[in-house]
């Protein structure tokens, strides 16, 4: 039988391959993150969200599929689930997947560890020589930078 003529669940299927795990990994193509593409009324979808359609029905706007086993090419019904985008981020923070690399290992960081805790036993709001523009001159940053890490808005996790 021709491909175009499979049904859509067949054509996913066609793709994909079991693994040990337990996932129904995607095969075809797959986008730069790892989720498996399929091209469907002349667009490319998502393979994930298509299988959770075709089990589920359609996906309310304000939900995005979200992969239990943590594999974006994997399209194993009982691996798919809805959530909010909330959901998914906190998912990917206790899960440690999230890639925001924090700290020095940040490669826009400007700030060592030790310099920051350094700035913070010494900042005094508004003091000529222990302020934010006192320090970030000796530091060679500008004087956000110096509030920030105060503040905990960068450089929180420490």
């Amino acid at each position: 039988m021709a491909f175009n003529k499979l049904s859509l669940n067949e054509k996913l299927l066609s793709k994909s391959v079991r693994h040990e795990s337990g996932c129904l990994v995607f095969t075809g193509q797959r986008d730069p993150k790892g989720y498996g593409r399929i091209r469907l009324g002349g667009r490319l979808q998502r393979a994930h969200r298509l299988m959770y359609e075709l089990h589920n029905g359609p996906i309310q706007s304000h939900l995005v599929v979200r992969h239990r086993c943590d594999n974006p090419s994997c399209i194993e019904i009982s691996h798919l689930e809805t959530g909010t985008q909330f959901d998914n981020v906190r998912d990917a923070w206790e899960r440690n997947r999230a890639h925001g690399n924090i700290g020095e290992a940040n490669g826009r960081a400007k700030l060592t560890e030790a310099q920051v805790l350094n700035i913070r036993s010494l900042y005094k709001p508004k003091c000529r020589t222990h302020g934010a523009a006192a320090l970030a001159r000796n530091m060679g940053v500008h004087p956000d930078v110096i509030l920030d890490a105060v503040h905990r808005r960068t450089w929180s996790h420490i």
